[in-house]
């Protein structure tokens, strides 16, 4: 726990970092994802959205920054 804190506290910077940072985003917008689709559909274009901003999100983060999507 205090190791976790302590690189908490540093913000590791490079290459590497950035990468294990946009890996865990993707990671998290897959998951969130799945749960958006798991959940009862009450308002349809709703989940739509929602998953496309998850779709999104995972384009961006998955592919290392490279050709961003907006």
């Amino acid at each position: 726990m205090e190791a976790a804190l302590l690189l908490a506290s540093t913000s590791p910077v490079g290459d590497v970092a950035d990468a294990v940072r946009e890996r865990d985003i993707a990671v998290r917008g897959v998951g969130h994802a799945r749960g958006v689709a798991e959940d009862p559909v009450h308002d349809p274009a709703a989940n739509l959205r929602l998953l496309a901003m998850g779709a999104r999100m995972v384009l961006r983060y998955g592919s290392g920054g490279a050709g961003a999507v907006r």
